[in-house]
């Protein structure tokens, strides 16, 4: 109540408006120490500061998690799957977080992840600066911002994950791999491109002709990234 009272005298000396606080807002600040600045963030009059001061260099062992933070690259823990697809399995124990299994699989982090076992992100720790880097915030699961960001995995890379059940986590892979990637239903093509290969002919199976033959060679599998198209 007192800070109630208190407010239109704190805040009073710089807009009428700023004396109006949203009760919504006021909710969440009430027990903070530093009331004022509390309101002032919450109304979005301090603005978020650039991405260069955010760092551009995790700790060893690290991959960067966004917002400043790294997480260090972990086993989770797994059971065993039967009859389903390692992006069905992954996304079950992990949910909303599964993507951190490809994205440090595919930045170079671990092998590919499996229903077995594959790597998630840990506890966090803040990035650092490093000064042979350049100044920008690292790519999502690198270690710094001298690492390139890292291209969409390819569809035969891609195509193992998805074999076998994948139940509603199709959506969400779908949504998660455009954020990342900016390719659009990578996880739908991914999960077709087996039945879509063509089949090749006994003399490239049986090694008569080399794999770079025409006839032996798979239908061109690399995804395009909106950086290629430029």
């Amino acid at each position: 109540m007192k800070r109630l009272l208190l407010l239109p005298l704190l805040i009073g000396l710089t807009s009428p408006a700023q004396a109006r606080v949203d009760p919504k807002v006021h909710k969440l600040c009430k027990d903070v120490k530093d009331y004022l600045g509390c309101v002032k963030a919450q109304s979005g009059e301090v603005k978020p500061k650039p991405s260069a001061s955010l760092g551009n260099r995790c700790p060893i062992g690290h991959a960067y998690a966004g917002g400043g933070q790294c997480g260090d690259v972990v086993p989770a823990k797994s059971g065993i799957a039967i009859m389903t697809s390692p992006a069905y399995a992954i996304w079950s124990w992990e949910k909303y977080n599964a993507i951190e299994a490809i994205g440090i699989w595919n930045a170079g982090w671990t092998k590919k992840p499996r229903t077995t076992g594959f790597y998630r992100l840990g506890q966090l720790a803040p990035a650092g600066f490093d000064p042979q880097c350049p100044k920008k915030e690292p790519a999502l699961y690198t270690n710094s911002s001298c690492d390139e960001k890292p291209k969409a995995p390819t569809l035969s890379e891609l195509e193992y994950f998805f074999k076998g059940g994948v139940g509603k986590s199709l959506q969400y892979w779908n949504e998660e791999f455009e954020k990342l990637y900016g390719v659009k239903n990578l996880a739908t093509d991914a999960k077709n491109y087996g039945s879509s290969k063509k089949r090749k002919p006994v003399a490239c199976l049986s090694g008569k002709l080399r794999p770079n033959h025409p006839m032996c060679r798979d239908d061109e599998d690399k995804i395009m990234s909106p950086m290629d198209m430029d």
